[in-house]
């Protein structure tokens, strides 16, 4: 058994995506994290949420209340430890890095795109002599590692393209699934920027992915599926 342990607590997506499938973001940074030596250990938080979708609807003092229930189930279940917490989704991390209180009650929390970076500074990752098209979602970027995703991916591929104008994918959480149109609108010039050559995208959420695959001709998936398949 490895002594590198790290907490992972799945967030509503992944429950949605379902989090047992091989083919899912949560199971490939699983995947990434065995690679790097570390004892994966999921907790057990089946009917909690970081308060993410409430904020978004306005209920801030329900969202609050979430968060601070979240972060009192994780600390009963990590005890004393001093291994890191992370959560695959960047929206989550977002919500969770806003509460003020955070360094003073759930001080391992890592921000989950820093800290693969961080870990893979000296792994030698293998480059594919392919091109693939990158999306920054919106989270990574209000999170200022918009770089590190950059980075990873050029050390992944022989040639990345980010396309013009397009900073948010028009999910918006959820309300891609009941408001189509909005991804529709937001991904209009998409296709026209991806080159015969290309025929494979990458994100940093499976909703962006969804929309991305549907208005692009190309599958997305997610920096982690492209990490694991590099290592």
């Amino acid at each position: 058994m490895s002594d590198k342990k790290v907490y992972i607590f799945p967030s509503c997506a992944s429950k949605l995506f379902d989090n047992n499938h091989k083919e899912t973001m949560i199971y490939k940074l699983e995947s990434i994290l065995r690679k790097l030596n570390y004892e994966v250990i999921f907790l057990n938080l089946t009917n909690e949420c970081c308060g993410l979708m409430y904020d978004s609807m306005g209920q801030k003092k329900i969202a609050e209340k979430k968060l601070k229930n979240i972060i009192k189930k994780i600390n009963a279940l990590t005890g004393n430890s001093n291994a890191p917490i992370l959560v695959e989704n960047s929206s989550c991390v977002l919500e969770i890095l806003a509460y003020e209180k955070l360094e003073e009650e759930l001080p391992n929390f890592k921000e989950t795109i820093a800290f693969i970076h961080n870990e893979l500074k000296n792994y030698p990752l293998k480059k594919q002599k392919i091109t693939a098209m990158l999306h920054v979602n919106c989270s990574v970027t209000k999170l200022k590692k918009g770089g590190e995703v950059v980075s990873l991916a050029k050390r992944c591929v022989s040639e990345i393209i980010i396309p013009n104008d397009i900073l948010c994918c028009g999910f918006a959480g959820s309300k891609g699934f009941t408001n189509p149109e909005l991804n529709i609108n937001a991904l209009k010039n998409l296709r026209e920027q991806i080159p015969e050559s290309c025929h494979i995208g990458y994100t940093c959420l499976e909703t962006c992915a969804l929309g991305f695959s549907k208005h692009s001709g190309i599958p997305y998936s997610s920096i982690y599926h492209l990490l694991d398949e590099s290592m």
